[in-house]
C-alpha cells in the first residue's frame, strides 16, 4: 500500500474583486476576505472556473485552496 500525501488546505471566503490572466493557461482570482483590507490572489488553471467566476465579480464566494508555502525576503509566509 502506498501513502497518498495530503496537501494542506485553507478556506477563503470573501468578495471576488477581479481576475487577471497571467499566462495562456493561468489565472489569478482576487478575493477580498471578510474583514480584511488585503485581497488574496488565488491561482488556477481551470478555464471553466474562470469563465464562471467572471460572471460573479462583486459577489461573495468561498473557496477551498491549497496553502501557499511562499515566503517573503524576511522569511515570513506570504
Amino acid at each position: 500500500m502506498s501513502e497518498v500525501e495530503q496537501k494542506e488546505t485553507e478556506y477563503v471566503a470573501g468578495t471576488i474583486t477581479g481576475i487577471i490572466q497571467k499566462a495562456v493557461d493561468k489565472w489569478q482570482v482576487a478575493v477580498q476576505p471578510d474583514g480584511s483590507q488585503y485581497a488574496k490572489n488565488l491561482w488556477t488553471k481551470d478555464a471553466e472556473l474562470v469563465s464562471a467566476l467572471s460572471q460573479k465579480i462583486g459577489a461573495h464566494g468561498g473557496f477551498v485552496c491549497g496553502v501557499s508555502l511562499w515566503t517573503n525576503q524576511s522569511g515570513q509566509a506570504v
